[in-house]
């Protein structure tokens, strides 16, 4: 039977303070205690960059979260990719100065090439795998995750990538319900959360990463997998799946100054987003 994840702390006014642990199947609902933890930084209309401190309960090495929110009234998603999925980095997707942000997606195989179904603007490359529960598709340059069998129902221009696990779904946190059952629970690495919000917002969570201060250590030591989808649960996510993490966890947003949040492995696949 899966356990419960361990409890964490949060650091809230220079002060780590005691939280909670979310069980599986818990309902997903935005915390105050986290969001008083939030050092929000630069904003622009639609975006803005902060950052909290989390460890387990008692800990001694804590993880810095990069959060980034985005109103997707304001910015329009969608996926880029080089030719034949030739590996890139996300500062090298910023050298478009029309692209506001670019995050790394989902697993690779060693060729380089992504894992499972990709749809690049209604074009279909690979096959979809059973293992992978969860879609991330881009409508109309609007972003929904959905289940992996709704692969045959998208639209001629969609896009859209495969990826495990769920995190939280339809209000819910996810973990070992899904795929998710397969990972391991215990393993620490660096994570990466994308999170449709109940209040309609996408979030981006980024861990072992500093956004204002020095930059994460070249160890990815970070968040376990329940850990992971505590925070999703308590970050007001709707629905959140866990995007390729450890070395690959990549992130880049422009946000008055270009803030670099660079993985130590290039990849084939990013989620890119403009204004409208």
């Amino acid at each position: 039977m899966l356990q419960a994840p361990q409890s964490l702390d949060l650091k809230v006014g220079g002060s780590w303070v005691t939280w909670r642990a979310f069980a599986s199947g818990a309902p997903a609902a935005g915390d105050p205690l986290l969001a008083s933890a939030i050092r929000w930084g630069e904003e622009r209309p639609g975006l803005r960059i902060g950052t909290f401190d989390v460890r387990p309960t008692g800990g001694i090495v804590a993880n810095s979260v990069a959060i980034v929110e985005v109103d997707p009234a304001r910015f329009r998603f969608a996926l880029a990719a080089a030719p034949r999925f030739a590996v890139r980095s996300a500062d090298a997707w910023m050298a478009d100065s029309a692209i506001v942000l670019a995050v790394n997606t989902g697993l690779f195989r060693s060729d380089g090439t992504p894992e499972g179904l990709v749809v690049l603007d209604g074009v279909r490359t690979g096959g979809a795998a059973t293992w992978l529960d969860a879609l991330v598709v881009v409508e109309d340059g609007r972003l929904a995750l959905r289940e992996s069998g709704d692969a045959a129902a998208l639209g001629s221009g969609a896009s859209a990538f495969q990826v495990l696990p769920w995190l939280v779904r339809r209000g819910a946190v996810a973990f070992g319900a899904t795929s998710g059952r397969r990972l391991s629970t215990t393993h620490r690495d660096r994570r990466l959360t994308l999170c449709v919000g109940s209040d309609g917002l996408i979030r981006f969570l980024l861990s072992n990463f500093e956004v204002f201060g020095a930059s994460a250590g070249t160890i990815p030591l970070g968040l376990t997998i329940p850990e992971q989808a505590t925070i999703a649960g308590a970050a007001g996510c709707a629905d959140a799946v866990a995007l390729d993490g450890g070395i690959s966890a990549q992130l880049a947003v422009r946000a008055g100054r270009l803030h670099r949040m660079p993985g130590w492995r290039e990849v084939p696949l990013f989620l890119v987003a403009r204004r409208r």
